[in-house]
């Protein structure tokens, strides 16, 4: 039996894009760790009150986290789609809500740093957490089906 049959094409996509996404971010966090961290400028723009953590390197390292982590949880959720009792769409909109969502959440994070205020940023965090709920409410549903 090879791979694919164990893990479907909607698993193999989510496999292949946390890894690829994992990889952008963990050279982001290098990024993040030779200019940023000697860059005192970062750390200037706070976004909450005054002697509260929001400065700038604070949401990029959040982000970072924020990625690394759901691109985890990507690879796992990939393993894992193929076997819940779902129809191929819903597996797909489920697939295709944790990427959207994987992608959204670090980069609205990192936003934030930069761009506090904004509300486009507020919402691509917002809608980020949504997505990446729904995604994990069909799975978790197809799951509970078995």
């Amino acid at each position: 039996m090879q791979l694919i049959d164990m893990i479907g094409e909607t698993g193999l996509r989510n496999i292949q894009f946390g890894l690829i996404w994992l990889a952008v971010l963990m050279i982001a966090g290098v990024i993040n760790a030779i200019i940023l961290d000697s860059n005192a400028e970062y750390e200037a723009v706070s976004s909450g009150p005054k002697g509260t953590p929001g400065g700038r390197r604070e949401f990029i390292r959040s982000a970072h986290v924020h990625g690394a982590l759901f691109s985890l949880i990507n690879i796992v959720y990939g393993l894992l789609i193929n076997q819940a009792v779902l129809s191929e769409s819903v597996k797909n909109w489920g697939s295709w809500l944790m990427i959207v969502g994987v992608v959204l959440l670090p980069l609205g994070l990192a936003g934030k740093g930069f761009m506090p205020k904004s509300p486009i940023v507020m919402a691509m965090v917002s809608i980020s957490s949504l997505l990446l709920v729904a995604a994990i409410g069909i799975i978790g549903f197809g799951y509970l089906r078995i």
